[in-house]
Order: structure tokens, then C-alpha cells, then sequence
């Protein structure tokens, strides 16, 4: 494990990443996490991909983890991309194709980044975990319209994410880790919901865009995320090979679910990137 630090393309905002690195690895995975939380939430996932001779690297976006920027900000969502161009250009050393793949808000940068920018190195093929396209539970229209209101005059307004935990994994060790985990905040900004909600409709609009293989895993009990949102994101993607996988009563974070749920996941997942290595 080493951890890095590095630079955005703003070359201002210090980010933090860490690389699980295995000695003649057969591929290399690139990371981006959820809101509110951090890379070494991923620390049991990256050894098992370790295990199998796999590479893992995984960052701090702005405002989140050890990285720089207060919590939860964005002014605008390419900001996340350029954390993501930073970030691959860190590890071009080490390889020059990878794996790029996303959970919950970090599904939602990949999808975006995916349609719209061009990586420097080749992207082999990605994988989405219970992407952030569609809120879990609606949102009232009056608090849209308060939110778009506030977001320019006042884009840090914090105000609590509603996020319960319990909504996360079966797992109550899981469930009580994030809870005390320092490094997880429980505010969203204004200028966060509002941009989120903006690249939700870009995402499905500009699914076509994508141009690399896709697999899309998805918690069917999932109160954090829209199952149905994720399957139309999935529909929507013209790309060949792609896969669908949904988990019948599982969560949002299917990585951290119960054991006897998530060694599925995990080998779900290694199947997909056997596919390509």
C-alpha cells in the first residue's frame, strides 16, 4: 500500500490517493468512490483484488477524505472529472491500460467522464456499482426549486444529506464503522445537489456516448439510489459488451454487504475483469 499525493488539473487542490499495488499484476483498477466517504473504505475490496493479481488505486475527490477542499463542495460537476484526469495520470507509470470503474456518486463521475472527456491511457473496459443517477426517494419539487435558488448566492449552504446508514449494508459492523468514521461527513451542499441533479439528466441523456465495454451492478433493495433509474441508464447504453447484474434484497453498498452476499459480489466482479485480461 502507498499512498500519494498529488495535484487537480486546477493545479491548486491537493488530492490523496492510495495504491494497492501487486507485484506482475495481470491489470490495474482505478477507483472513484461515493459521496461523504473515502478510498480506504475500499481497503478489504483492493486485497482481494490483490489476491487475484490485480492492481487497485483509489482517491480522495475534492472535498472528501484527505484531500483538500471543503466537505461536500463542487462548484461545477467537471471539477470531479478533472480530479479523474489528475488521478489517471498519476499511475501512467505503472501501466498504461486500466479498468475504471465507480460506486454510488463515483458511478455518476465515471458515467459522465465515460461520455464525455477522452482518458490518456486506454480504459479497457469499467463497472459501475449502484450508480448515483436517480435519487432513492423523490425529492419535492419546492425543494429543487429552493435548492437552484440557493446554489448560486450561497454554494456552500451545508444541509444534512438525509442519508440513514442503516440503508447501507446488512452488515451492522459496516453500518456502525460509518457512523464513527471520521473521515464521513453528513452534509450535502447546494451547488452539490444542484450539479449532481443536472449531470443525473446528462448521464442518461448521453449514454450513447460511452464507448467501452460496461458492466452495471446494481442492490434491488437499494433506498439510497433508483434501481429502475440504473436499469434505464443500462438500456440506454449502445455499447457492446455490456452486462446487468441486480441483487435481489441487497443494499446500496453491495462491496460491503453481508458476507455471505459480498463474496458473490466480489466474484462478480473479478469475473467481469477476467473477461478483459
Amino acid at each position: 500500500m502507498k499512498h500519494i499525493e498529488f495535484l487537480s488539473k486546477d493545479n491548486k487542490t491537493k488530492l490523496t490517493g492510495t495504491i494497492w499495488e501487486k507485484e506482475s499484476s495481470k491489470a490495474f483498477v482505478v477507483w472513484i468512490h461515493g459521496f461523504a466517504e473515502h478510498r480506504l473504505r475500499y481497503n478489504d475490496f483492493a486485497n482481494f483484488l490483490n489476491k487475484n493479481q490485480i492492481s487497485f488505486f483509489c482517491f480522495d475527490l475534492r472535498g472528501h477524505g484527505d484531500s483538500n477542499g471543503k466537505r461536500g463542495l463542487i462548484l461545477r460537476f467537471e471539477e470531479y472529472l478533472d480530479d479523474v484526469d489528475s488521478a489517471i495520470e498519476q499511475i501512467k507509470n505503472y501501466i498504461n491500460e486500466i479498468f475504471l470503474c465507480g460506486h454510488s456518486m463515483g458511478g455518476l463521475v465515471l458515467a459522465r467522464y465515460l461520455e464525455s472527456r477522452k482518458s490518456s491511457i486506454n480504459i479497457k473496459a469499467s463497472l459501475f456499482t449502484c450508480p448515483f443517477l436517480g435519487l432513492g426517494m423523490p425529492v419535492p419539487l419546492w425543494k429543487r426549486k429552493l435548492a437552484e435558488f440557493l446554489a448560486k448566492p450561497f454554494p456552500a449552504l451545508s444541509l444534512p444529506s438525509g442519508l440513514d446508514a442503516k440503508d447501507l449494508s446488512h452488515d451492522e459492523s459496516i453500518v456502525k464503522e460509518y457512523i464513527s468514521d471520521p473521515k464521513v461527513f453528513k452534509n450535502a451542499t447546494a451547488r452539490w445537489f444542484v450539479e449532481c441533479l443536472k449531470h443525473q439528466a446528462l448521464a442518461l441523456e448521453e449514454a450513447g456516448n460511452v464507448n467501452v465495454p460496461v458492466q452495471v451492478m446494481q442492490g434491488l433493495a437499494d433506498k439510497i439510489v433508483n434501481p429502475k433509474t440504473t436499469q434505464e441508464f443500462y438500456e440506454k447504453l449502445k455499447i457492446s459488451p455490456k452486462n446487468f447484474i441486480g441483487y435481489e434484497g441487497l443494499y446500496h453498498e453491495i462491496l460491503n454487504e453481508a458476507l455471505e452476499y459480498r463474496e458473490k459480489v466480489y466474484r462478480d466482479v473479478l469475473e467481469w475483469f477476467k473477461k478483459f485480461i
